[in-house]
């Protein structure tokens, strides 16, 4: 069975033993009409665009996460709540969304704990400096640390205590550890608590988090925006025509495009397969 289909079917399997949605059954015939993988897909397109402020990109992958900045707009908790349910619904109808989030996000919806390894790919700047305290003796090299870290906002700088007394607790040898992980979970923390709980709170009013149990961050991703990586060959070989043949000049065009890369993106393409 396709690795896909696979986690789809898992996650069918979870639905099926649970209650049916009591609050989404409501509302559901009301938009039955819009459950179209292109409603969903354009919807999230304009929610998950980071030129609204609610979500930036998470280093230069072009996956999402939640911006720091987002309190310009003072109803963005509102927003967020709302965005946490559109996901929601669109994982529940097997919907693909235009735009997937960070792996240490989905890690987030999941409950799993973070890991230096986990900011790599979303701030390597900050990644490699935690990375050479963690490598080399901060004590022989006299680096003065503390459990403090300054974040700006707007042109506003605060300084935040990693934990009670920060200020006044030296980073050593023995400590620097505790230290790291800290830094961690401050990094993809910072000033996005409200928000963050306000989409997960919109998320459960549709899908409840327990859920999601069954799953690690890379099925949930799939789930949520399918395979960004195509095996073209493969598609093409694996392809069922209906009213078409392989040798119709327009079949042959469409994979001359897409085999040889000229196609921008194919995610999209894939919506209307």
């Amino acid at each position: 069975m396709p690795y896909g289909r696979y986690v789809n079917s898992k996650f069918s399997i979870c639905v099926a033993a649970k209650y049916r949605f009591q609050k989404c059954a409501l509302f559901s015939d009301f938009l039955s009409f819009c459950f179209h993988r292109e409603w969903f897909f354009y919807l999230s397109h304009e929610m998950l665009n980071p030129m609204y402020c609610l979500f930036e990109y998470a280093g230069n992958n072009y996956n999402l996460q939640i911006n720091p900045g987002s309190g310009v707009n003072p109803e963005h908790i509102n927003y967020f709540r709302f965005v946490g349910r559109v996901i929601a619904m669109a994982l529940y109808h097997g919907k693909f969304i235009d735009n997937g989030f960070s792996l240490p996000f989905y890690k987030q919806m999941l409950g799993k704990p973070l890991a230096l390894a986990d900011m790599e790919a979303t701030d390597s700047e900050f990644h490699n400096s935690l990375l050479w305290i963690k490598e080399n003796n901060i004590e022989e090299c006299g680096l003065e640390l503390f459990y403090t870290v300054d974040n700006e906002i707007f042109g506003e700088l605060k300084s935040y205590d990693l934990k009670p007394g920060g200020a006044d607790i030296q980073v050593t040898e023995e400590n620097k550890m505790e230290y790291i992980q800290l830094m961690v979970e401050w990094r993809f923390n910072r000033g996005v608590e409200d928000q963050k709980k306000a989409f997960l709170d919109g998320f459960q009013e549709i899908v409840p988090l327990h859920w999601l149990q069954y799953f690690d961050e890379r099925e949930l991703e799939l789930m949520l925006v399918g395979m960004q990586d195509f095996d073209m060959e493969d598609w093409e070989k694996n392809t069922i025509y209906k009213k078409y043949t392989r040798n119709t000049k327009q079949v042959q065009w469409f994979w001359q495009v897409h085999i040889c890369g000229r196609c921008i993106n194919t995610t999209s393409v894939c919506m209307y397969v």
